[in-house]
């Protein structure tokens, strides 16, 4: 009997050993993604409807700048993981991130305003301020936590990200009370970034090398190809992801923006489960690739699929079928849009889908078949918007969505199918 104990808490030490960084990207995804989706849904309902659009139009413009930062900054990082460097080379990386954010934050604030001197309208002037307060903070401290999960120090990562939840509760009761004005809300997300930064480099400080521009570039030359070619993927991916809000914003008008917000918001744990994944997933199908070939690779992005179908599908099937009255509970009747909801939620769920098949061709360095695949999906999504917007409002947009990711599915996985029949995997330079 004790032996049978002992050899099942042997497996389950070895399983934890195995997983645990799937669980502290969970945890943080919990706490992070939670806490975003909390703040979405206060602001939503405390905001009037045009602070609400230019809050969550400047999200969006966050979310433009992380995917060039991720991958002229982020993936390089990462990327360089795989070579023997001393701890004063890898501490030039935070440097060159911090540096980055503080002229990230001073370019913005001038960009807002020189908007505001050149008659800009007031929507957008808000829009552009409200992104300089919060963007750069939040660079630094998403590359805080890759700076830890590159160390082995997840718990950390999740310390952090309570520290932001609890920053953020706290700033929106502020602000809910009166004291705090709403014009605020973005100066608190970017404090609680912030904070949570400080934390990170708190659990790991860097080393107090002087930085320098020579040593800087000698980090970012060897990927910079590479990191240029990501840049270029990235750009057909925020017209139909994350910037998406942009494209409506010019095609719809506030309320359409804010309405859309809203709804994403309901399904945000869908996203902070694909973030949670993609944080740890891309390790483990080049571990996979370079131990046993392209096809095992293939079947750990398979068996990722699996974990977000098996996690996601009950929730995003609960919030469709729920989607009447959630709606009118979260928002306070504000914003109520059951149908538009239902195609959001099958959205996601052919979200899920294809990100392991993103992984599998990055870490194959199919570039090309991505950014192909993405391009017609931003194309589609394009043409769609144009047209729909106009005539059906939220319903045309989100249909455009579903339209754009369903060619998406289908591009992937054919593309995926022609890796596999080449038998050639890449394994110098793959993504972690």
């Amino acid at each position: 009997m004790l032996g049978t104990l002992l050899a099942f808490a042997q497996k389950l030490r070895g399983y934890w050993k195995s997983q645990n960084d799937r669980v502290y990207a969970f945890a943080d995804q919990l706490l992070y993604g939670g806490g975003n989706m909390l703040a979405t849904v206060l602001l939503g309902r405390t905001l009037p409807a045009e602070d609400f659009a230019a809050f969550v139009t400047a999200v969006a413009v966050y979310f433009v700048i992380y995917g060039f930062h991720r991958a002229l900054l982020v993936m390089p990082f990462l990327l360089s993981a795989k070579e023997t460097v001393d701890e004063r080379t890898k501490s030039q990386w935070v440097w060159l991130a911090l540096i980055s954010s503080l002229t990230l934050f001073a370019l913005m604030l001038l960009v807002a305003l020189g908007m505001r001197q050149m008659g800009f309208a007031d929507f957008a002037f808000r829009t552009a301020i409200f992104a300089s307060l919060q963007a750069p903070a939040l660079l630094l401290q998403e590359f805080g936590k890759r700076w830890l999960y590159q160390h082995g120090k997840g718990a950390g990562v999740v310390a952090s990200s309570a520290v932001s939840l609890l920053g953020i509760l706290a700033g929106i009761t502020m602000i809910s009370l009166g004291i705090l004005p709403p014009a605020y809300a973005s100066a608190v997300m970017g404090a609680a970034a912030i904070a949570a930064a400080v934390m990170q480099f708190c659990v790991l400080p860097p080393q107090a090398v002087l930085p320098s521009a020579s040593a800087m570039w000698r980090l970012l030359a060897p990927r910079l190809a590479f990191g240029l070619w990501q840049s270029a993927t990235h750009i057909p991916y925020v017209i139909y992801n994350n910037g998406f809000p942009l494209l409506l914003a010019k095609e719809g008008s506030p309320l359409a923006v804010a309405s859309f917000a809203a709804l994403r918001n309901l399904l945000a744990p869908t996203y902070s489960l694909i973030s949670a994944v993609d944080s740890t997933d891309k390790v483990r199908a080049v571990k996979a690739m370079r131990e046993h070939g392209v096809h095992a690779a293939f079947a750990s992005t398979q068996g990722t699929r699996n974990v977000l179908l098996l996690l996601g599908t009950p929730f995003i099937v609960l919030v469709a079928a729920s989607g009447p009255w959630l709606q009118n509970f979260v928002y306070g009747g504000r914003y109520n849009n059951p149908a538009e909801l239902t195609v959001l939620a099958v959205y996601c769920f052919f979200l899920m889908i294809n990100q392991p098949f993103e992984t599998f061709l990055t870490v194959n360095q199919f570039g090309g078949a991505l950014f192909a695949s993405r391009a017609v999906s931003a194309l589609v999504t394009l043409a769609a918007t144009t047209v729909l917007v106009p005539r059906f409002g939220l319903m045309g947009a989100v249909c455009a969505l579903l339209m754009a990711q369903i060619i998406n599915c289908a591009l992937l996985a054919l593309n995926s199918r022609v890796c596999l029949r080449a038998e050639q995997p890449q394994e110098q330079d793959a993504p972690r």
